[in-house]
């Protein structure tokens, strides 16, 4: 195994996140991840989700790190990604960063535009919800969302004030980007 690739043969790897992670030495797994984002290996997803059910402190950041740093575009890492978007909490978050793209990561393409603006466009539905206590609160909390949504529209990001605006333009551009 080289320092930049995993293959199949990388054991070690596997079963110190596997079986051992306990042991490990690490404060920092970033490079782990990283490693790992590269294979081919399609179980090698299988891995990491294991690993991350019962993260160290910060290992979710570093994760998040590793798939930015490493730059690994692997079909399986793209899933994994969309199956932890479908959690709640910090995991999702870190999904939704990587496949959106922020700052200098420019994500995962327009292939997953149409996904992610359906989990906004979601999420932004319940937090409008009729008797929602909450509402304006939920809406400050979806800045990810709301900023995703406003580069897409071309603009800064949709305040939490502008919510309908955000969910009106999430409908138009699912509506163009509906299979004809």
């Amino acid at each position: 195994m080289t320092p930049t690739t995993a293959t199949p043969n990388d054991c070690p790897i596997h079963s110190a996140l596997l079986r051992e992670k306990e042991r490990l030495p690490l404060s920092d797994y970033t490079a782990l991840y990283g490693i790992l984002a590269q294979s081919a290996e399609s179980d090698t997803a299988q891995v990491i989700r294991h690993s991350l059910k019962t993260p160290r402190a910060h290992e979710l950041i570093d994760f998040s790190n590793a798939v930015f740093f490493s730059k690994s575009r692997q079909p399986w890492l793209r899933d994994l990604l969309f199956d932890l978007l479908e959690e709640s909490g910090e995991a999702a978050e870190v999904a939704f960063s990587r496949l959106a793209g922020f700052g200098q990561d420019a994500g995962w393409g327009p292939a997953v535009h149409p996904a992610l603006v359906k989990r906004c466009l979601n999420r932004m539905e319940q937090a409008q919800a009729e008797g929602n206590p909450s509402r304006h609160r939920a809406l400050v909390d979806l800045e990810p969302c709301r900023e995703f949504l406003g580069r897409l529209a071309g603009r800064q990001a949709f305040s939490p004030d502008e919510a309908g605006a955000a969910m009106d333009f999430a409908r138009r551009f699912l509506r163009t980007a509906a299979p004809h």
